[in-house]
């Protein structure tokens, strides 16, 4: 996959799960469904590699937005965007 569309889809995939926890008392289980359906709605079989890694770190990408980190940074810790 493209890096810019990796950067890209991973930033909207924090977008979700930010708006996820502002919007309701979401479990990391039902985050990471709601992140696998935007991954299959906007990604092709191409970025299944990043969708797995997106997949699997919404536990560590919540605690990072608790602490305060961007969409960006989060994205550029997972190696989906360039630092």
């Amino acid at each position: 996959m493209n890096s810019t569309l990796a950067c890209e889809l991973c930033e909207a995939s924090v977008q979700l799960v930010q708006a996820e926890l502002n919007m309701s008392n979401a479990t990391v289980a039902g985050i990471s469904a709601a992140v696998k359906v935007l991954c299959a709605a906007l990604a092709a079989r191409a970025a299944d590699r990043e969708c797995d890694v997106i997949v699997n770190s919404v536990d560590k990408i919540v605690s990072w937005l608790s602490s305060g980190f961007s969409r960006l940074e989060i994205c550029q810790k997972l190696r989906l965007c360039a630092e």
